[in-house]
This record gives structure tokens, C-alpha cells and sequence, in this order.
């Protein structure tokens, strides 16, 4: 099961680097960099849970196991805020969009 879960990962990975870097991101709809910032969101925390299980074999007494999820949750919370400020950009200028042409599909 690892396996397959790592396989598919990485095919996801790569999928998505392909769609990012096919158009430049200003260039890109609102929605699919939404879309794209949400994906990498997900991978990334699939990747804290991973290190985190891992850490978590890995410890030998409770002092250990405390440690892995203390970085566990410093993990989180650094993604939690780089993600909240990649959403407040993309809203920004959903904002900006939004008053410079009213009424406009984006």
C-alpha cells in the first residue's frame, strides 16, 4: 500500500508541476490557480502526515513521540500560514479584477 500511495504522489506531483508551469501564473485563470494552490495545499500536508508517521515508528520513548508532534504541528502551522497568505493574494486580485471590470466572468 506505501507504495501505491507514494506512486501515486508522485504522479499527482507531476501532473500538477506540468499544469503550473505550462502557463505563466498571471496569464492562468483565478480558478485554476485557485484550483493549483489547493493541490499543492493537500500534497504538502500528505507530506507533514508522512515525515510525521514516520518520526513517530521511529521514536524510542514518550520524550521522542512528543518531539514528532511538536514538529508535526510546527509543520502545520507553517503551511497553514504560507497557504493563507497565497489565498489573500489570489483574492486580492480577484478583488482588483473585480473592480476593474464589474460584471466581468473571471
Amino acid at each position: 500500500m506505501p507504495r501505491k500511495r507514494i506512486l501515486l504522489a508522485a504522479i499527482v506531483t507531476v501532473l500538477a508541476v506540468g499544469v503550473a508551469h505550462a502557463a505563466p501564473p498571471e496569464s492562468r485563470p483565478l480558478f485554476e490557480r485557485f484550483k493549483a494552490s489547493e493541490s499543492k495545499s493537500h500534497r504538502e500536508r500528505i507530506r507533514i502526515l508522512d515525515q510525521a508517521e514516520r518520526c513517530i515508528q521511529a521514536a524510542r520513548d514518550r520524550e521522542a513521540y512528543r518531539a514528532c508532534e511538536r514538529q508535526e504541528a510546527a509543520a502545520r502551522q507553517a503551511l497553514r500560514q504560507e497557504v493563507v497568505k497565497e489565498r489573500q493574494a489570489l483574492r486580492a486580485e480577484l478583488e482588483a479584477r473585480r473592480t476593474a471590470r464589474p460584471g466581468a466572468q473571471l
